[in-house]
């Protein structure tokens, strides 16, 4: 199961409160904003796990109501999401009883991507006309192997000598773009694969991982972190040179990046120091999402009417709460009795 709490892991004010409300399901009927008086209603849908009396299920949630994906026999996780149509695809990993299998649910039809000799998982989806891509990793017993599955065929993107593993996915100019990390003897490099060609972000001194992928007409970003030997530091890369999104005094990480128009928008963290507060960035312009009395992040990003609608979790009595954030209007997702994190967001 992938838990992503603790991981080496022009402001939305300027948005009226009620497009934030009805752009991304703050109210909890989620709308898009038309600009000509009218409105469409995506449907927003969330993934993530739960933990409650029935033990650590795959789970998703739609309109501000959940669906369980798995029966919690055995811990699961959904890590991503994504939509076609009438046919969501979800991806993550589940275990047998001894390891960790990735997987990918279409329309909550499991399909086991690895054969359960080795830990494995599944952290990211995207759709590419009928093909299914997938980021993730595969143990070979001594090292995890960054790969990602198109249509459950697997590639290998490392040759398992190091430590890797892809944490987000994207086609872009019809070549898979693959984001991760990659250790150089202890120290992780971001990385960035366009199909199995290795480019890495970072230059190995300091630690770095790449966790999000996102696309615009002729530009490639990704989100994710570099360490200035103190604190990690949120990065975006925009073709491969470095944006820095904070200024090392404390710790902060870009999990996701999404792309409208002119304006680029990154989800993730920053520390205040004693907390680390959920945090969307705007073209380099933060905004917090809770009010640092109590750690929380965001791991997951979408837009709709070009609105940012966040996902990730905030501690609430001893739990981790899985939470949506709407611009800066946030929603709880899980009740609190149990640990739950929501990790992916598809707007449609």
């Amino acid at each position: 199961m992938t838990k992503r709490t603790g991981i080496d892991v022009s402001p939305l004010m300027a948005v009226p409160v009620l497009l934030l409300a009805l752009a991304c399901g703050g109210t909890g009927n989620p709308r898009a904003y038309d600009s000509t008086g009218g409105s469409s209603q995506p449907t927003i849908r969330v993934a993530g796990y739960d933990t409650g009396s029935t033990g650590t299920v795959a789970r998703t949630w739609q309109d501000g109501a959940s669906t369980t994906i798995t029966d919690g026999v055995q811990r699961a996780s959904a890590n991503a999401i994504a939509v076609s149509g009438a046919t969501v695809y979800l991806a993550g990993s589940e275990s047998n009883g001894t390891f960790d299998l990735a997987k990918v649910w279409k329309n909550g039809k499991a399909t086991a991507l690895t054969d359960g000799t080795r830990n494995a998982a599944g952290n990211a989806l995207t759709l590419a006309g009928t093909d299914v891509l997938v980021a993730g990793r595969e143990s070979n017993g001594n090292r995890d192997v960054a790969k990602f599955w198109r249509n459950a065929t697997a590639t290998s993107l490392t040759d398992g000598t190091q430590n890797a593993e892809a944490y987000g996915i994207a086609l872009f100019q019809g070549v898979v773009h693959t984001v991760g990390f990659e250790t150089k003897g202890t120290v992780k490099v971001a990385r960035l694969w366009r199909n199995t060609g290795s480019t890495a972000l970072t230059d190995g001194t300091r630690e770095a991982v790449a966790y999000g992928i996102a696309t615009s007409t002729a530009d490639v970003y990704v989100a994710g972190y570099e360490s200035n030997g103190t604190a990690k530091v949120a990065k975006l890369w925009k073709n491969g040179t470095p944006i820095t999104l904070t200024d090392g005094t404390h710790d902060a990480v870009a999990f996701a990046v999404a792309v409208s128009g002119g304006d680029v928008y990154a989800a993730g963290y920053q520390s205040n120091g004693s907390r680390q507060v959920a945090t969307v960035w705007r073209n380099g312009n933060p905004t917090s999402l809770t009010d640092g009395t109590k750690d929380a992040a965001a791991f997951g990003l979408t837009l709709a009417a070009g609105v940012p609608c966040a996902v990730g979790y905030e501690y609430k009595g001893g739990h981790t709460v899985a939470k949506l954030w709407t611009g800066i209007i946030p929603m709880e997702l899980s009740d609190g009795t149990g640990d739950a994190e929501a990790l992916g967001i598809s707007a449609q």
